[in-house]
């Protein structure tokens, strides 16, 4: 054998080796990948090409159906394209789920997510709050726009505040608490128990309302004329007097204590407020959402 002949058939040996080589290389890349990805996997990524493939081979078909150079066989194309459309979305629909992440070594237990629960609950909580909140400054202002004119027009206003913030707080004591954080929900009990307290300060306040508007009736009027006539003849002119300035000097002493009382609570709210600043931060940080912030005060 001539050294050309011997190298011909050396050059077609080798050329059909490498064929061959390439074509068992590429076979041993899809055998590892098949054994690297799941069967899902793989029969999802099949159907999505081809329903990948209908589609675009749908709008092909609508573009032949509708363009010049094509001879006109319009009713063919847009079936064959509306077909092509419903084959698509069959393939579409047929996709399987994907399966949750599972334990290793377990095929049917997954992996709990215990923060989900509480961070849904939790926000959906807060924004029921945040509204209740509102609400109540709002009642708060239309009060403060239209300031009462004279004493019974005050005291009206100090029932419809103790009757409005003992509904608002009931209305938050009734917000569902299942998987709530702790920390929200002590929070929410600390801004009901001012809330109470507001309300029972408003009761009172309307209480000595009343009970100084009918002293000052009192003292302008006739009666208190007769009592002290009626006194001096008893030999004790002064005696209705005396204990109109004692039951004067009770009243101021309970203002006072009112008054006393009001600033405490605007110092608890202010500190609450100063307490929702840090829990919001802290909520925020902790499940990775920004919680509306919350006016207290």
């Amino acid at each position: 054998m001539s050294g050309s002949s011997y190298e011909k058939l050396v050059q077609l040996l080798r050329g059909r080796v490498e064929g061959r080589m390439t074509w068992a290389s590429g076979l041993c890349v899809l055998v590892v990948v098949l054994f690297l990805v799941s069967w899902d996997t793989v029969v999802r990524l099949l159907l999505y090409l081809l329903a990948s493939l209908a589609v675009l081979l749908s709008a092909a078909c609508g573009f032949l159906s509708w363009h010049e150079s094509v001879p006109r066989y319009r009713n063919t194309w847009i079936c064959i394209c509306v077909m092509l459309l419903i084959v698509g979305w069959v393939l579409w629909s047929v996709v399987p789920a994907s399966r949750p992440q599972q334990v290793a070594g377990s095929s049917d237990v997954t992996i709990p997510e215990p923060e989900a629960p509480v961070a849904i609950s939790s926000i959906r909580y807060w924004g029921s709050l945040h509204k209740t909140i509102a609400d109540i400054h709002s009642f708060d202002e239309k009060l403060e726009a239209s300031p009462p004119t004279d004493l019974e027009a005050m005291k009206e206003n100090l029932v419809l505040t103790t009757a409005t913030y003992n509904a608002y707080a009931g209305e938050i004591l009734q917000l569902p608490v299942i998987d709530v954080d702790p920390a929200i929900v002590q929070f929410a009990r600390d801004y009901v128990q001012l809330l109470r307290e507001s309300a029972a300060l408003s009761g009172e306040l309307r209480d000595w309302a009343k009970e100084f508007q009918a002293m000052t009736q009192y003292a302008i009027s006739p009666a208190l004329a007769l009592d002290i006539i009626g006194g001096a003849l008893l030999g004790d002119p002064l005696g209705k007097v005396d204990e109109l300035q004692e039951h004067g000097e009770l009243l101021d002493k309970k203002k006072q204590d009112l008054v006393s009382r009001s600033q405490e609570l605007k110092d608890r709210e202010s500190a609450l407020g100063s307490a929702e600043l840090a829990l919001r931060s802290e909520l925020s940080r902790k499940y990775g959402v920004e919680f509306k912030q919350i006016r207290i005060d």
